[in-house]
């Protein structure tokens, strides 16, 4: 075991890994995506957006506007 290398992080690399693995635990990841801490430590932003979409109860990110209703889609053209 002592001959292993081991991983050493500068001090903004553990703050950038301190602050992912808080919300990764906070926004339970895990449960609502099914992907490990390594996986979303990768692409934070894009995992957290697609958890905001996997909780349809959530409302919108301030300053996104919802759809318009089905009956307007033909205006969007």
């Amino acid at each position: 075991m002592a001959d292993q290398d081991s991983l050493w992080l500068s001090i903004d690399q553990e703050a950038y890994l301190d602050a992912w693995s808080t919300v990764y635990v906070e926004a339970d990841i895990q449960f609502k995506l099914g992907i490990p801490l390594s996986l979303f430590i990768r692409a934070p932003g894009r995992y957290l957006f697609f958890a905001w979409l996997a909780s349809p109860s959530s409302p919108a990110p301030l300053g996104w506007d919802s759809l318009p209703p089905a009956k307007d889609k033909k205006h969007l053209h």
